[in-house]
């Protein structure tokens, strides 16, 4: 339980960045912990436990994405759950969440597992080593990895970066 606590947000957010919406989010969330606890015997303690939780969510968000692939579809979030109406809000802030909502596009466009890598690394702050352990690969592949899904994320940015 208190394992579940402290890291049920944590895979939450995983799942609605890599485009899950809120009840599909919910099932893979509990969907992770019971497989957590299912191979709780196999769990090495001299790993961190948050890449071994993370690698378990992202193999089930890969499994989801596969069997949703036809559709391919990404839900914003954020711009989901933003209730402002945008009258008095700073011309700053304006162009800051017009940047967010562009850079959460282009990171949707990306291939699944350059998604996943940059969602990891970025948004939930795990390093090299850790991504590698959440996607199977090697650091050297990660790195790499990663470089690609900047690359891609520079040239689909590329047109607001000229204008602003």
């Amino acid at each position: 339980r208190p394992l579940l606590e402290r890291n049920h947000t944590r895979v939450l957010n995983l799942a609605f960045r890599f485009g899950v919406d809120r009840g599909a989010a919910e099932e893979l969330a509990q969907e992770t912990f019971l497989r957590v606890y299912q191979a709780r015997e196999r769990y090495r303690p001299e790993r961190p436990f948050g890449a071994y939780l993370l690698r378990i969510a992202t193999n089930l968000c890969l499994s989801r994405a596969r069997r949703l692939r036809a559709r391919k579809t990404f839900v914003d979030h954020d711009a989901a759950g933003n209730n402002s109406d945008g009258r008095d809000q700073p011309v700053d802030d304006l162009l800051r969440e017009e940047l967010r909502a562009r850079v959460r596009q282009a990171v949707a466009t990306l291939p699944e597992r350059q998604r996943l890598a940059i969602v990891l690394q970025r948004f939930e702050g795990l390093s090299y080593e850790q991504v590698a352990e959440a996607l199977d690969l090697t650091v050297p592949a990660t790195k790499s990895l990663l470089h690609r899904a900047r690359l891609s994320l520079r040239d689909r940015l590329e047109d607001y970066r000229l204008a602003g």
